[in-house]
């Protein structure tokens, strides 16, 4: 079996502090990562089951140092996708958005 290959990308939209400290993480959209999880439909010509997407927006980051993050935001990842639910996948791709507070 292929070893599962986590990408974190940690992609910053918005300069906004919050010092809560409760991180908050949430699909952008649910349908969406959904659908980029089964393959239910999207074009099998532009999709591959090999190479899954998600998509994640982030609040309330702004007291964690940035290890501590990137540790919480990982250990979100192993949770939450295990091999067992990602299929014969060989790569997940997860993007985190910061969250802009208004």
């Amino acid at each position: 079996m292929k070893q599962l290959l986590v990408f974190l990308s940690l992609i910053v939209i918005a300069s906004c502090k919050n010092n809560s400290g409760n991180l908050f993480i949430e699909p952008i959209d649910e349908s969406l990562n959904g659908r980029l999880i089964t393959g239910q439909g999207l074009n099998p010509n532009y999709y591959s089951k090999k190479d899954l997407f998600q998509y994640y927006e982030v609040a309330n980051d702004g007291a964690l140092p940035a290890d501590s993050l990137f540790l919480k935001l990982n250990t979100f990842i192993s949770k939450k996708y295990k091999r067992t639910a990602i299929g014969q996948a060989s790569t997940l791709t997860v993007f985190f958005y910061k969250k802009k507070l208004v």
